[in-house]
């Protein structure tokens, strides 16, 4: 075994560095030597400094492809019925996602992702063709919330199972501190992020696929929604009249021209605006909001992220 260990040592890629505290313990625990405990710890502990920038990265990137939380998952792409299939997953998916019951892998996403990425499997599944690129994207988290994640997919021919995929998804770090609502086209939540949705109280209503509205916990993001729509209908040319707000503060917005919808998607898109939002429990929060607009194929989701105000 130890001959083994210096195999691997010198094999191994350079940023893989956590087998240097398995050889550590292996030798501490099997020989007693404190020698060999203290020179693979030495070693993890200036391997880890000289990538930790890597690992405490948000993206995935080669050096942090083999860090704890990532998940890798094997998925076939044999036959139409078994497109995207999860065949296999390392034990830090069901810490992330808790799948028992999963069977495919587009449910791991939001409910309002899950179309597209189950057309994405299926092309793959059918044209045998991959794109080199990392997927940005949201996965649904085992309790209730949504998480940013990056993804990558490679081939991976298996002898009885045939032609599959092998699946790296890399959930943002635990200390990304990233604070997110998802809105769909319409106004409807579609999910935040950890601590947002529990100061929201969104987690059971979310994760039960009722419908929120944004307008039940800001006016403010209603009427960015509602410019957004506004906008559209404008390069469709069609006119519409807006629902009217309830607040005092905008109760006299009857009709929205399009140089007001264009400046009020202005300011939230190029920097923070502030504004109040209402907790389901009727609890009143402050924060700073910035908008970005995605696209999913055919899906556009509105990504609020906020920040709170001191």
């Amino acid at each position: 075994i130890p001959k083994k260990i210096d195999l691997l040592t010198h094999s191994l890629p350079e940023y893989y560095i956590s087998p240097f505290l398995l050889y550590a313990e292996y030798h501490f625990v099997t020989n007693h030597s404190k020698e060999h405990l203290d020179k693979y710890y030495e070693i993890y502990n200036q391997k880890y400094f000289k990538f930790q920038k890597y690992l405490k990265q948000f993206n995935l990137v080669n050096e942090n492809l083999y860090q704890h939380f990532n998940a890798l998952l094997m998925l076939s792409i044999q036959k139409p019925s078994e497109y995207g299939k999860i065949l296999y997953h390392t034990n830090s998916l069901q810490n992330l996602c808790g799948i028992r019951d999963i069977k495919f892998v587009s449910s791991l996403f939001p409910n309002f992702l899950r179309e597209y990425y189950e057309e994405l499997f299926n092309h793959i599944g059918e044209q045998k063709l991959l794109e080199n690129k990392i997927y940005k994207t949201y996965i649904s988290h085992k309790d209730g919330y949504i998480t940013e994640a990056d993804f990558c997919l490679q081939y991976h021919p298996f002898l009885t199972q045939g032609l599959c995929l092998n699946m790296m998804i890399r959930p943002a770090p635990a200390y990304a501190n990233r604070e997110y609502l998802i809105l769909s086209e319409n106004g409807d939540i579609q999910g935040a992020s950890k601590e947002l949705s529990k100061l929201l109280g969104l987690n059971q209503t979310i994760s039960s696929q009722a419908k929120i509205s944004v307008q039940t916990i800001s006016e403010e993001l209603y009427l960015v929604n509602t410019a957004f729509h506004q906008i559209e209908h404008q390069k469709n040319q069609t006119t519409t009249l807006i629902k009217t707000p309830s607040r005092k503060s905008i109760k006299s917005l009857l009709k929205m021209s399009y140089e007001k919808a264009y400046e009020i998607v202005s300011d939230f898109t190029s920097e923070d605006q502030e504004i109040q939002l209402y907790s389901l429990n009727k609890i009143f929060l402050r924060f700073y909001a910035r908008i970005q607009v995605q696209n999913y194929g055919a899906i556009t989701i509105q990504r609020v992220t906020l920040k709170p105000v001191d």
